[in-house]
């Protein structure tokens, strides 16, 4: 039967509903996402939109910059700042351009496939520059002015290979060696335990987001060989999407979350389980 109209609320579930949303309302709040014109810093930018703040993303190209803030716009305010987070100049010209910032999602990353006995020393550093110097520098930066606040948010975007190594098993026909990056995402979590101690007696909790399989973010693309592979591999038989990560974040840039801070919050569909 058609209906035209909500169902009667007889059990409150839309004064429930309105409650729930309210946890997680950061109207007002000041939000940078860096990597934040694709992929998982364009969902996660979006969810923070939605929720009430204002969000500015970062990334080193702009088109995909442009794309997002003319995606996203009318879903609240949103600017984008060019900036390769490797470049001191970049970061020096992002935080005069955002000024104070309540929430910080440490999204930009990068990774090269590459042979283990291969890898040089420079392509070493580029990963890591990225990945943890990146996360570090803004931190660094951003950080003491929330902590004189009394009140902040920092999310670092780590990965399943925070606490795994890759196997290239699990990835049939790609031949896939990420020392690197392995290596980096472990150092995230570690800098981000010790930012949770620093942060915490000021108020500022600093926690990690560790997505799961998310074939829709990768260059080049899976494969459906490879992407059916990694499904079979989780409990709830499916990969991941960018939007898989909104609630996990939301939960962590919330008032909510004060009694959390230090962790790695993982959400992968129960990949890493077994």
């Amino acid at each position: 039967m058609r209906r035209d109209s909500p169902p009667p609320d007889r059990d409150g579930a839309r004064d429930r509903a309105a409650g729930a949303a309210a946890l997680f309302d950061l109207t007002g709040c000041q939000a940078l996402v860096t990597g934040g014109g694709t992929g998982i810093g364009r969902a996660l930018a979006s969810a923070l939109l939605d929720a009430g703040a204002n969000v500015t993303i970062c990334g080193r190209r702009a088109d995909p910059l442009e794309d997002a803030v003319a995606a996203l716009g009318e879903r609240g305010e949103i600017r984008a700042v060019r900036c390769d987070v490797t470049s001191e100049a970049d970061v020096q010209r992002l935080v005069a351009a955002v000024g104070a910032v309540d929430i910080l999602v440490n999204n930009a990353g990068y990774a090269r496939p590459e042979a283990w006995d291969d890898v040089t020393l420079e392509q070493w550093r580029d990963v890591m520059s990225v990945n943890v110097e990146g996360p570090m520098r803004l931190c660094q930066l951003l950080m003491p002015a929330m902590m004189r606040r009394g009140w902040g948010r920092v999310v670092n975007v780590a990965s399943l290979y925070a606490t795994l190594a890759g196997d290239p098993a699990r990835y049939p026909g790609r031949g896939i060696d990420i020392a690197s990056y392995v290596a980096s995402k472990h150092a995230v979590l570690g800098l981000t335990r010790h930012l949770a101690v620093v942060g915490g007696p000021a108020g500022v909790t600093v926690n990690a987001l560790s997505p799961g399989m998310l074939p829709g973010t990768q260059d080049p693309p899976m494969s459906p060989e490879v992407v059916a592979a990694l499904a079979a591999g989780a409990p709830v038989g499916r990969v991941g999407v960018e939007d898989d990560m909104r609630s996990a974040l939301l939960f962590l840039a919330s008032r909510e979350s004060g009694f959390v801070t230090g962790q790695n919050v993982v959400v992968d569909g129960g990949w890493s389980v077994w």
